[in-house]
């Protein structure tokens, strides 16, 4: 039988641990820890993973015994629920962003079918519920925004509009659970433009058209790889890279590759700053320190993509060519029949579709306002949009 008073007898003569030890112990019951989670999440005990470290948050009583068991419970759980977030996160991080797509927290992917445009002329509009990107039509989204210039893509020159999106906007539906507050890929706002011929010539280019997703993009997997990001979605940036290197002069290519140069450098300034005032204990708003360089990327865009300045009504009838066929606007006006005659939701006029494709406005006072000519297929579009709606008697 052993002598216990021989047993004391080692135990006192064992070393203390040095702090660096006790804390190298803790450590490695930390990565312990994480592979335990790790192993919950579906990963095996031995993968690679693509994060070399992982910062977390711990809280812990400085006074122990039985009386302190329970708050010392609840800081175990909390340790455990924010380890598994963030192991979570950085998982998911490791391919989160990919060029050219968004992520698909329904999916847990960033390769799957929701991730693109289903066609040219979609947008992305945000995510549902439970995490997957929805996509729309970029005049449908224009229409539902009640953006009067929409008429302006369907144009015989058609021209380009852009507008901004903020985060609440694509994410406010998101749930806790598909993706809300994630760190692995959030959404800050994005820039939209369409629609944009593919070739980058806006002047009688015959090329496809597409709606252009310039969006902004925290991604986070450990302290030394949280970036501030600026993904192009719509067009591979390659191609885009391509038309810049045709022709000699400064072209629109060149010139849209030098916003979205400027607009990621302002980005990642802001995320590296991010990263040292909180640091520092001075954390700043991200979305609103985000916003002025999408504006100030939306008036690049602005500039870059209009094929000519741009005109007013009356300027745009003397270019089309012809006399102005203000002469006719009382006799058309007094010979059409009520199918020919519209209410103009966007000026709040009345117009008249005369014949020989002469077109007119007038107030609802009888004034004469202006008249034009109306492009072969014109008065559809216009009614097709509901812009021009049938005048009741």
């Amino acid at each position: 039988m052993k002598d216990p008073q021989s047993r004391r007898s080692r135990n006192r003569n064992k070393p203390v641990a040095t702090p660096e030890e006790q804390a190298t112990e803790i450590l490695r019951r930390l990565r312990g820890l994480s592979r335990t989670l790790l192993v919950e999440q579906g990963l095996s005990r031995d993968e690679k993973l693509t994060f070399e470290q992982l910062s977390v948050p711990v809280n812990f009583p400085m006074s122990g015994g039985s009386g302190h068991q329970a708050a010392e419970t609840a800081l175990a759980a909390e340790l455990v629920a924010s380890l598994r977030r963030r192991l979570s996160d950085s998982v998911t991080a490791s391919s989160t962003y990919q060029p050219g797509r968004v992520y698909c927290f329904q999916c847990d992917s960033g390769h799957c079918i929701h991730t693109v445009p289903p066609s040219p002329a979609d947008l992305f509009v945000g995510y549902t519920a439970t995490g997957k990107p929805s996509w729309e039509g970029f005049a449908n989204v224009c229409l539902a925004r009640k953006d009067e210039r929409v008429e302006r893509i369907y144009g015989a020159r058609p021209e380009v509009i852009t507008f901004l999106q903020g985060a609440s906007e694509l994410k406010g539906e998101l749930l806790e659970d598909f993706g809300a507050g994630s760190l692995a890929y959030n959404v800050v706002g994005q820039v939209v433009a369409g629609m944009v011929p593919l070739d980058f010539r806006f002047y009688r280019s015959d090329a496809p058209r597409v709606a252009l997703t310039l969006q902004a993009v925290e991604t986070w997997s450990d302290r030394r790889d949280r970036r501030l990001r600026l993904n192009l979605l719509g067009i591979p940036l390659d191609e885009v890279t391509e038309l810049a290197q045709e022709g000699a002069g400064k072209n629109p290519a060149q010139r849209f590759l030098q916003a979205l140069r400027s607009a990621r450098f302002k980005l990642e300034s802001i995320g590296r700053e991010r990263i040292h005032r909180e640091r520092r204990g001075t954390p700043i708003d991200l979305d609103l320190a985000v916003w002025p360089v999408l504006q100030s990327l939306r008036g690049d865009l602005d500039r870059i993509l209009r094929f000519h300045p741009h005109r007013t009504l009356h300027a745009e009838e003397r270019h089309r060519g012809g006399e102005r066929p203000t002469r006719h606007a009382l006799e058309d006006a007094r010979q059409a029949s009520l199918e020919r005659v519209f209410y103009d939701q966007r000026n709040d006029t009345f117009a008249v579709a005369g014949p020989r494709h002469r077109g007119h406005l007038f107030s609802a006072a009888g004034k004469h306002v202006t008249s034009f000519l109306l492009d072969s297929g014109e008065l559809d579009r216009r009614t097709r949009l509901k812009i021009w709606v049938p005048a009741t008697r």
